[in-house]
């Protein structure tokens, strides 16, 4: 369960550090201030969707790809194509797609490498 909770708390820190330095009006850099919270959003889900079921059930689920594949598809849709249409706080950029398939990638490897869930 350690190698679910750490990084699910690690990513959070760092998602929540960044939302807190740019609400400050702390001048980052244009990759952190930018995509650095897109590319960790999967990751931060589905970590919490781990999480959840092992509190839940006591076992430790396995998101296959398509899982992963879906949530990085929503949130392409949702917040790079429905969203900026009826809000102005939302902006459609393919870099925030490529950086919601990244976080998935990184999310489905580390259950692989980390984890070791064998197939």
């Amino acid at each position: 369960m350690k190698k679910i909770v750490y990084p699910f708390i690690f990513f959070s820190i760092i998602g929540i550090s960044v939302y807190i330095m740019q609400m400050l009006g702390t001048k980052l850099p244009l990759f952190v201030n930018n995509h650095l919270n897109d590319l960790l959003i999967i990751p931060i889900n589905l970590f919490a969707v781990q999480l959840l079921w092992g509190v839940l059930t006591g076992t430790i689920v396995f998101l296959r790809l398509g899982i992963v594949a879906t949530c990085v598809l929503f949130y392409s849709i949702v917040f790079e194509y429905i969203l900026p249409q009826f809000n102005s706080r939302y902006t459609a950029d393919w870099w925030d797609v490529l950086c919601y398939l990244s976080g998935g990638l990184l999310f489905w490897l580390y259950q692989h490498v980390v984890i070791k869930f064998k197939r």
